[in-house]
């Protein structure tokens, strides 16, 4: 093989890497919480909705007063 066709293959194998690396991070719990985060910080409602689910929270903690 020639040094063209390695390094056009080394190219093409690093770049299926990174992409499925990538995709591999963003569905980590790691990437949710970044994601969390900055919707907070930024105060942006329907970025944190996708990540919180705000309805279970509030029914859970609705089962924690009735309790007491």
């Amino acid at each position: 093989m020639t040094n063209k066709v390695l390094a056009a293959l080394a190219l093409a194998g690093a770049v299926i890497a990174s992409v499925a690396g990538y995709s591999y991070y963003l569905q980590t719990p790691n990437y949710a919480l970044r994601q969390i985060s900055d919707a907070a910080e930024r105060q942006d409602q329907v970025r944190l909705a996708k990540y919180v689910d705000f309805d279970n929270i509030v029914a859970g903690l609705m089962v924690v007063i009735r309790q007491k």
